[in-house]
């Protein structure tokens, strides 16, 4: 019963969270979140759906010693600019929450642990590939840094 008690206090929660980011944003369709993918300094991804198509959703974290809004922002401005198969593609945002491409994956080390040495050379590859892109953008002065 506690466990139950607190998974809808959880459920509560998170659903006030929601209606505070969305802003009293009007969807046409709601967008109905899952569980927690992932999470940064700034934001905590979940899957979720958007007309029918498996999504992520990066939500802001607060409570921190910078507002995330803004750089969430920007994060999503930025990755409007670029485009590369490597890189995930974001969708739309919806007041401070931003809808971005779903994609298969697994944690890096994780990921490159089961990988023999012709996969991890591949994996090299498409790293240093996605990595010349992000310079080239950077000296076109779409991106401000590579991480």
């Amino acid at each position: 019963d506690q466990v139950k008690a607190q998974d809808q206090l959880k459920a509560k929660r998170r659903n006030a969270a929601i209606d505070f980011i969305f802003c009293g944003a009007y969807l046409e369709e709601p967008l109905e979140l899952s569980h927690q993918l992932g999470r940064s300094v700034f934001g905590e991804v979940y899957l979720a759906r958007r007309f029918g198509q498996p999504v992520a959703v990066k939500l802001p974290r607060f409570g921190g010693p910078m507002d995330p809004e803004p750089i969430l922002a920007l994060e999503f401005k930025r990755a409007c600019s670029l485009s590369h198969p490597n890189l995930v593609r974001p969708l739309e945002r919806i007041g401070a929450a931003t809808v971005w491409q779903l994609v298969s994956g697994a944690p890096w080390k994780i990921a490159v642990s089961t990988l023999g040495l012709s996969g991890r050379t591949e994996v090299a590859k498409q790293v240093l590939d996605v990595t010349q892109y992000c310079i080239a953008k950077h000296h076109e002065e779409l991106v401000s840094r590579v991480a």
